[in-house]
């Protein structure tokens, strides 16, 4: 991963239970990884509600990890079809912490994944704060 050297900075000052910032898949299909919730409610400016996070940049409080049962991380299953450690542990989290699993979207333009190539996002637009947030 490449991350710029505000990220922790820019990460504690959201003072959320878990945050961070997605990125591209380093191979393909270059797709972004992580969920985000459908619905934005509340949601701040410049912050996407997600279901599920890479654990590529991301940054969790340590209640929430007091507040799971041991072990965090670990292979779960949907079916046959195996879930990475880090889709898992943000289900099981969720409930826990109110769905307050945030995105950084700015923060998420400046990150790299790096494959055979530096993967980045560089087709955003800068996000437009001017846009009303869905009524809750």
């Amino acid at each position: 991963m490449i991350v710029p050297s505000i990220a922790l900075d820019r990460l504690l000052m959201h003072d959320a239970p878990i945050v961070g910032a997605t990125y591209l898949r380093r191979t393909p299909p270059h797709r972004l990884l992580g969920e985000p919730d459908s619905t934005q409610c509340g949601t701040p400016v410049g912050m996407t509600r997600m279901v599920s996070m890479p654990f590529g940049c991301l940054l969790v409080q340590a209640g929430v990890l007091e507040a799971m049962s041991a072990p965090w991380f670990r292979l779960d299953y949907e079916g046959a079809q195996p879930i990475g450690e880090d889709i898992g542990f943000c289900r099981r989290a969720r409930p826990l912490i109110a769905d307050a699993i945030f995105n950084d979207d700015w923060l998420t333009t400046q990150l790299a994944h790096i494959g055979a190539t530096a993967h980045r996002l560089n087709s955003l637009r800068p996000i437009d704060t001017a846009t009303p947030r869905p009524q809750c």
